[in-house]
């Protein structure tokens, strides 16, 4: 086993499952350096308990009372990169619809250009345009066209 340096702090808390704590022990055993390590995160466990907890002001609470906040909103919580990826994935279905629309004419087409007109005035979030969407291309996408 190489020195598992990552698991040596959860080796003294006792986080480990009991497969990995014994692995553990078995190398510091035979590892000088590692029990080593091993001593010195127990002395600043031991070190860090010893430290009394810090007296809160007794403010707080009250100004923490205080603090109007006002109205929550909430908002779905979405990383940016994977906006960006719907984003992107809506974008590439859209073109690969549009691509294979009849020329310019047709109901479908003139459906597009209405929408395109109004989301000048209004645009549409990325769940009202799919939504649209969904409604008027009525045939499943394929992957490749």
């Amino acid at each position: 086993m190489r020195h598992p340096q990552d698991l040596l702090s959860g080796y003294v808390d006792g986080a480990l499952s009991a497969h990995e704590a014994a692995e553990v022990a078995a190398h510091l055993a035979e590892c000088p350096s590692c029990r080593e390590t091993v001593s010195d995160l127990r002395a600043l466990r031991r070190l860090l308990a010893a430290v009394p907890p810090p007296d809160p002001d007794p403010e707080l609470l009250a100004r923490l009372l205080q603090v109007d906040p006002g109205p929550r909103r909430h908002r779905l919580n979405v990383p940016r990169w994977l906006a960006v990826a719907a984003a992107t994935a809506l974008l590439a279905v859209v073109s690969a619809r549009v691509s294979h629309l009849p020329p310019a004419s047709g109901p479908v087409v003139q459906e597009l250009r209405e929408h395109a007109r109004l989301a000048t005035h209004a645009p549409l979030n990325d769940l009202g345009l799919a939504s649209f969407l969904s409604a008027i291309l009525q045939e499943p996408v394929e992957d490749n066209p």
